[in-house]
């Protein structure tokens, strides 16, 4: 029996070592170390003064979200409402539109009467010589001497042509009086072109 008690003796120092450590050694590992101390890693130190790495890098990302957003869709500026997508209509063109030479270039005119008076010979060879271009080939073009005073004469009796020239050699005032005395006897529609020799 003594000798069996004593085996146990020798053993049991051996069992704790196999187990792993002491009990002391226990305590050393839970550490005693002073919370206040704050040493990161060390188990027990204080978590309150550990810099919050995680909560830093959360508040940066809803900064970062909160500017890209504001950046997505922009606040209206005051007293603007919103951009219309759609093309403005196109307005339509104020007045009568103005032909070119070319817009007529090539047309032969209709079949309309054409009476000019003249006060010059060169006028009278100048509105001959058109009048023989193959764009009025369908009109009744006559070229007479006399001015504004005997197309007034003329007319008095007899109806008035399509289309009436006249030159002057006139004024301003003298020829818009003489203009409403040829006005008396030209019939509705009739067009009157007036080649002047003042500008004014």
């Amino acid at each position: 029996m003594s000798e069996l008690a004593h085996e146990t003796d020798q053993l049991g120092p051996q069992a704790e070592e196999a187990a792993g450590q002491a009990p002391g050694a226990t305590e050393n590992h839970t550490g005693s170390a002073d919370p206040a101390a704050g040493v990161p890693g060390q188990i027990g130190g204080d978590e309150s003064q550990m810099p919050d790495s995680n909560a830093s890098l959360l508040d940066d990302s809803e900064h970062l979200y909160e500017h890209q957003d504001a950046s997505a869709n922009p606040a209206p500026v005051s007293g603007e409402g919103p951009v219309s997508q759609e093309p403005a209509a196109a307005s339509p063109a104020a007045g009568p539109q103005t032909l070119t030479a070319s817009d007529v270039s090539g047309r032969p005119l209709p079949r309309i009467n054409i009476q000019a008076f003249c006060e010059e010979q060169n006028t009278v060879n100048i509105l001959q010589q058109a009048g023989q271009d193959r764009r009025l080939s369908k009109t009744h073009f006559n070229v007479q001497m006399g001015g504004l005073d005997a197309a007034v004469q003329y007319y008095g009796d007899a109806p008035t042509p399509n289309l009436i020239i006249i030159e002057s050699m006139q004024g301003r005032d003298a020829l818009l009086m003489d203009m409403d005395r040829l006005a008396s006897v030209c019939d509705e529609g009739t067009k009157v072109i007036v080649v002047g020799h003042v500008n004014d």
